[in-house]
C-alpha cells in the first residue's frame, strides 16, 4: 500500500477528481509551487487516519505538519477581518414597510427600510417567489434578490405596481430614478416609472 503521510518536502491532498473545491486548492498547489500528493477520499487510509482528526468525511483536506502554522495565520487573519467587519461595517436592520403581490400569486415584491447604523438609511426592492422558502441570508438581508436600491415611494398604492403578471412597476416621486439593480429577475420585468 501507498505511504499517505506527508513528507518532509510535500503535503498530502486528500479529494475527488471531479470536485470543485479540491480542484481550486489543486490549483493553488500547483500555482504556489507547493509539492504536493493527491489521494482520493475513498482511499483506505482517509477512513481509518484522517475522518477521525476532522470529524467527517468532507473534502478536500490538506495535510502537512508545517502548513499548520499557516493555517493558523489564515485564519487569523479572517478572525480579525469578521471582527473588523462586525464593528465597523454593521449589518443594516431591515423592516418590512409594503409589499404587493403579483396577480398569480406567484411572486411577491417588497419595499424594506434599512437602517445601516453609521452609514445610513436606505430603502430596498426585494422580489422573490412565493413558493420559495423565506430563510434569512448570512448577511441578514431579507429573502429574495434585491432588484432596486435608494427608492423613494410615491405614496401608499402608487409605489409598487403589478402591471400584468410579468411587469413590475416601481413607481417614484422623487427627483431621482431609483437605483434599478436588476431589470429581469425570474421572467419578471422591472421598471421604473416617476408618478404623475
Amino acid at each position: 500500500m501507498t505511504d499517505t503521510r506527508p513528507g518532509a518536502d510535500t503535503c498530502t491532498l486528500w479529494g475527488g477528481a471531479l470536485s470543485l473545491y479540491t480542484g481550486k486548492v489543486r490549483s493553488y498547489l500547483i500555482k504556489k509551487g507547493v509539492p504536493y500528493r493527491e489521494f482520493y477520499a475513498s482511499h483506505p487510509d482517509f477512513q481509518a487516519r484522517i475522518r477521525p482528526v476532522v470529524g467527517l468525511g468532507v473534502t478536500p483536506v490538506l495535510r502537512r505538519f508545517l502548513m499548520t502554522a499557516a493555517i493558523v495565520a489564515a485564519l487569523g487573519v479572517l478572525a480579525v477581518g469578521w471582527i473588523a467587519s462586525a464593528f465597523l461595517f454593521s449589518p443594516c436592520e431591515y423592516t418590512l414597510m409594503r409589499e404587493r403581490v403579483s396577480p398569480s400569486d406567484r411572486y411577491v415584491a417588497e419595499i424594506y427600510s434599512a437602517s445601516c447604523g453609521i452609514s445610513g438609511s436606505r430603502s430596498v426592492v426585494m422580489l422573490r417567489d412565493r413558493s420559495a422558502l423565506r430563510l434569512a441570508r448570512v448577511d441578514e438581508t431579507p429573502p429574495g434578490t434585491v432588484v432596486a436600491n435608494d427608492f423613494t415611494a410615491a405614496g401608499v398604492g402608487e409605489d409598487l405596481i403589478w402591471d400584468g403578471e410579468t411587469t413590475l412597476v416601481l413607481q417614484y416621486s422623487s427627483a431621482q430614478a431609483p437605483r434599478v439593480t436588476s431589470t429581469e429577475w425570474g421572467g419578471v420585468r422591472i421598471e421604473a416609472r416617476r408618478a404623475p
